[in-house]
C-alpha cells in the first residue's frame, strides 16, 4: 500500500498564543492574532511594510476561499470542493468510497449536539486513518510540484454522509479493489460517544462501500452517490 495515496492536507489558520494584556471576545481575539502572526511573518520574510494591508486584504480572500470549499463542522471538503477537487486532478480511473454513521439516529435522539459530536469526530478522523507513510522527501517533492495530483479527496456530502475519492490511474488493475477494500477496513470503528453524566457509552461506527469509476463514463457524484446508496442499504440490513 505505501506511496499509492497521499497524505489529506487541509489548510488551517495558525494562531499565535494568547496576549497576556488585551482581554478580548475570543472570536477577535483569534483574528487578531492571526492578523499580527501573518504581519509579523511577511516582514520577517522582507516584505515592505507600507504593503501590508493589501498582504492583509489577500489573506483574508484565502481564507474566505478555503470557507467556500470546505465543510465548517469537520473541515473536509464539501461538495464545492470536491467538484474543484475533480476539475484539478481530473482521475482517470478513480475509486468512490460512500461511507455514513451506522444507527446515526439514536446520537441525534439524545440531543443534537451529540450527533453534531459524532459527525464532528467522524470528520475529523477520517484523512488520519486514510493516511498512507510515504518519505519526507517524496512529500517535499509532491508539495512542491505545481503539477502534482493528490490522491485522496474527501468529502462530507451532508449530514453522516461522507464521500472518499482516491485516484486509481497509475495503480496496477489487479490492486485496485484491494485498496478499496482497505479503506472500507480503515473506516469502521471510530470509538466510542461518552456521557458520564448521563451513563451513555456508545459505539462509533461507519458502514463504507466503494466502486470504480472511469471519467469516461461522465457520470456526476451524485449518480455515484445514489448507486453506492441502495448498496449501503443492503449492508446496513446485515448490520
Amino acid at each position: 500500500m505505501d506511496k499509492t495515496l497521499s497524505e489529506q492536507m487541509l489548510p488551517t489558520p495558525h494562531i499565535a498564543e494568547a496576549a497576556e494584556s488585551v482581554e478580548l471576545n475570543p472570536e477577535v481575539e483569534k483574528l487578531y492574532l492571526a492578523s499580527v502572526n501573518a504581519e509579523a511573518n511577511l516582514i520577517k520574510n522582507g516584505v515592505d511594510p507600507r504593503i501590508l494591508p493589501m498582504a492583509g486584504q489577500a489573506i483574508k480572500h484565502a481564507e474566505t476561499a478555503r470557507e467556500n470549499i470546505t465543510d465548517p463542522l469537520t473541515g473536509l471538503l464539501n461538495r464545492r470542493g470536491m467538484d474543484l477537487w475533480m476539475e484539478r486532478n481530473k482521475p482517470e480511473v478513480f475509486g468512490v468510497i460512500f461511507a455514513d454513521g451506522r444507527n446515526f439516529k439514536q446520537y441525534n435522539n439524545i440531543s443534537y449536539d451529540a450527533g453534531n459530536a459524532v459527525i464532528e469526530k467522524i470528520g475529523t478522523e477520517i484523512a488520519g486513518k486514510l493516511r498512507i507513510t510515504e518519505s519526507e522527501e517524496e512529500i517535499k517533492e509532491k508539495r512542491s510540484d505545481p503539477d502534482a495530483r493528490d490522491a485522496l479527496g474527501i468529502m462530507r456530502f451532508g449530514g453522516d454522509e461522507f464521500m472518499i475519492v482516491v485516484d486509481l490511474s497509475t495503480i496496477d488493475l489487479d490492486k485496485r479493489e484491494a485498496i478499496l477494500d482497505t479503506i472500507k477496513a480503515r473506516l469502521h470503528d471510530f470509538g466510542q460517544y461518552k456521557d458520564a453524566a448521563k451513563g451513555i457509552d456508545l459505539p462509533i461506527q461507519v458502514d463504507a462501500v466503494a466502486k470504480i469509476g472511469y471519467s469516461a463514463d461522465n457520470k456526476s457524484l451524485d449518480e455515484y452517490r445514489n448507486e453506492l446508496d441502495a448498496e449501503l442499504k443492503q449492508v446496513k440490513l446485515v448490520n
